[in-house]
């Protein structure tokens, strides 16, 4: 049975319009820059130099304090510089991105035989661990620290987000890897918020998970409320959360064996 939770408090802004539910497109960026500030809490060493050809996958940089985690390139292309400000420190990676994407390959993950050890390696060596947020704090989770729980919020309740149920609409393999995934890393059901009312297939028919509808005004959505009411932070634990995009990429890097860092934005 779905726990159910409704809140009380909060506020839903009286701003007219919604995002629509159409996927549009727009022309590419030339240059894509990647910027270690925004990671939280890491060291940043470069490994790639100006006219270096990279792959969508391909390492850019790591963290000195934690060696394998590796953060990637999000095109293929050229890189064009890396900008420096005082004391050497790294502002900055521009890539120029190729008209046409090519993906470095991975190891397809068996979620059947894999271990909790082997999927955190792949996700540290694919530059997808920084997906992984550690609370208290936001930071990037301690692959070392073992969490209570990992929870997902499927639904953002803030002005003009964008609908998570049309986003993840035809996804439910990469959803799932995703959940299957994180629930043999820590070694439970991963914890779904729904928002109440939602009919999402993608979303309900979940296995490996935990499911809480969460009824009332903004911030319902935020994953940190949802984590208050189900099972709070309290001192010396700690909880992983992932945005659902984020969850989605993760899922297609384990189910096709490529990094594709494409998002859908309204």
């Amino acid at each position: 049975m779905v726990q159910k939770i409704k809140l009380k408090r909060g506020l839903d802004i009286a701003i007219s319009g919604k995002a629509t539910e159409v996927i549009g497109s727009n022309p590419q960026s030339e240059i894509f820059s990647v910027v270690p500030d925004h990671f939280a809490g890491i060291t940043p060493k470069v490994v790639v130099k100006e006219g270096e050809r990279v792959e969508a996958g391909s390492p850019v940089f790591y963290n000195k304090q934690c060696s394998e985690m590796q953060f990637v390139s999000p095109v293929s292309g050229e890189v064009v510089a890396v900008n420096r400000g005082e004391r050497r420190k790294v502002l900055s990676i521009d890539i120029r991105a190729d008209k046409e994407q090519v993906y470095k390959t991975f190891e397809k993950i068996n979620l059947d035989t894999a271990s909790s050890e082997s999927l955190k390696e792949a996700l540290l060596q694919a530059g997808l661990w920084w997906c992984v947020k550690q609370r208290p704090y936001d930071v990037i989770a301690n692959p070392a620290i073992a969490p209570k729980k990992v929870f997902v919020s499927t639904f953002d309740t803030a002005p003009l987000a964008p609908n998570y149920e049309f986003i993840a609409q035809g996804k439910a393999q990469h959803l799932q890897a995703a959940v299957t995934a994180f629930s043999i890393i820590s070694g439970k059901d991963v914890e779904i918020g729904l928002r109440a009312g939602s009919a999402s297939t993608e979303f309900r028919m979940l296995q490996h998970a935990h499911f809480t509808e969460f009824e009332g005004a903004h911030p319902a959505g935020n994953v940190g409320v949802q984590i208050h009411h189900v099972d709070a932070v309290n001192k010396g634990e700690v909880v992983w959360t992932i945005n659902l995009q984020d969850m989605l990429i993760i899922g297609k890097f384990l189910c096709e064996g490529i990094v594709d860092m494409t998002r859908l934005v309204a």
